[in-house]
């Protein structure tokens, strides 16, 4: 769910800790992406009670429990995508298209470039070509025309040549 909603790589949320979530700020602090760089992650309101229900002896953000009381990351993600995927009855779909979905719908909710490309940890805004996907008909009802001077001096010529 969380990659759903934010961008985020695989190997960001197996390695990251409980002392990375400051619930105060409501935010994952990842100390080193890929990019080499800290990133700030938020924290959506529907995911703030699955952080404060992680045990308190657990290290981990993102763990499964392999006994009572023992944790371990959530290294096989492969395998319980796989089984969601199927329970959904989804087919075809990566791990990484997540990313692809969480940017695009971080855009749409009108976050700008720049609050994108920090979450996803960018170093600048190009690789939002890259990532988000815009829907052509959303993009056709939302288009905004512009009717300013050079729209309508062109109409009042055009509109002078097939009178004359």
């Amino acid at each position: 769910m969380y990659m759903l909603m934010v961008p985020c790589r695989v190997s960001e949320l197996v390695t990251a800790r409980r002392d990375q979530y400051i619930p105060t700020a409501k935010v994952i602090k990842i100390p080193k992406s890929k990019a080499g760089i800290p990133i700030i992650k938020s924290v959506p309101e529907n995911m703030r009670e699955y952080f404060r229900s992680i045990p308190l002896d657990c290290p981990w953000l993102f763990y499964e429990e392999t006994a009572p009381g023992r944790y371990r990351p959530l290294t096989h993600l492969r395998y319980a995508w796989s089984f969601c995927l199927k329970m959904a009855g989804i087919s075809d779909l990566r791990v990484h298209d997540l990313r692809h979905i969480a940017v695009t719908d971080l855009h749409y909710a009108g976050n700008s470039e720049r609050v994108i490309a920090a979450q996803a940890g960018w170093k600048s805004t190009a690789m939002m070509s890259t990532y988000w996907h815009y829907d052509e008909l959303k993009a056709a009802q939302e288009m905004r025309f512009g009717y300013g001077n050079h729209s309508t001096d062109i109409a009042q010529q055009l509109t002078r040549s097939a009178a004359g």
